[in-house]
């Protein structure tokens, strides 16, 4: 989507890191908001830059939990891109074993968690200020992509992690069916809340959960119960719950 926009910033894990500039979004947006509660520019700039950089590190940390525990498993991760909508890892040659690919789900939301948990006891021990809110900061993000991406409704990673363990147990045909159904159950609770409270991004993110798990349902039809034929052109998009930004978590075969 931002091919032509991205560069390369540097490696993580050997795998090639880059940076599209939509991400220059994000900061300003974070030094708009700030600047309602600021009492001088300087200020709002400064929060507003800890702020979206906070934001990439939380995202950086999700996306090389999926590559790593891909690379472990014999998959092959060609880049991870940051952008204004949140990031993406590139994986191909995902294992066909699905307690495997559930645990590559997981990673992204688990690395958070990780971060979560880790950002505050680092603060504990830091004697600049700036840096103490940061990492709170990088905690919050954290915490609220790896739950956020946790809700079990495909194209979450939650609803992935849902499929591929049903799946070991019960094969692929009715994990993608039990998919489907508790997908639509949390898009439907999804939007109600959304239109009751007025929150207009909850009810795209419902309608977009329910797109896509009747699309994850139909493609499902059509590869039958054969492992080599899942996802061969798979986009996972998580919206994480932080505004209008959404994570994208790319998977592709050759």
């Amino acid at each position: 989507m931002f091919s032509q926009t991205k560069f390369k910033i540097g490696r993580i894990f050997g795998v090639p890191l880059n940076v599209d500039i939509s991400l220059l979004l994000i900061a300003g947006m974070f030094v708009v908001s700030s600047s309602r509660g600021a009492s001088s520019l300087l200020g709002a700039l400064v929060a507003g830059l800890l702020g979206a950089a906070a934001l990439a590190v939380a995202l950086l940390v999700h996306e090389a939990g999926h590559a790593a525990v891909a690379m472990a498993f014999g998959s092959r991760v060609h880049e991870i891109t940051l952008m204004f909508f949140g990031g993406y890892a590139a994986i191909s040659n995902l294992p066909s074993a699905p307690l495997r690919r559930a645990g590559i789900s997981f990673a992204g939301p688990g690395a958070g968690l990780v971060l979560c948990w880790l950002a505050p006891r680092l603060a504990l021990f830091s004697p600049f200020p700036v840096l103490v809110v940061f990492l709170y900061e990088v905690a919050r993000f954290s915490l609220y992509l790896s739950v956020f991406n946790l809700i079990p409704a495909v194209p979450l990673d939650g609803g992935h992690i849902l499929r591929d363990v049903i799946a070991h147990f019960k094969g692929i045909p009715f994990a993608r069916m039990v998919s489907y159904r508790v997908s639509k159950i949390v898009a439907i609770a999804m939007g109600i809340y959304g239109i009751l409270h007025g929150r207009l991004m909850l009810i795209l993110i419902a309608f977009f959960i329910w797109a896509s798990a009747k699309n994850d349902l139909a493609r499902g039809g059509a590869s039958g119960d054969d492992p080599d034929n899942l996802d061969d052109d798979v986009v996972v998009i998580s919206p994480p719950p932080y505004g209008k930004d959404k994570e994208y978590t790319r998977i592709r075969r050759p």
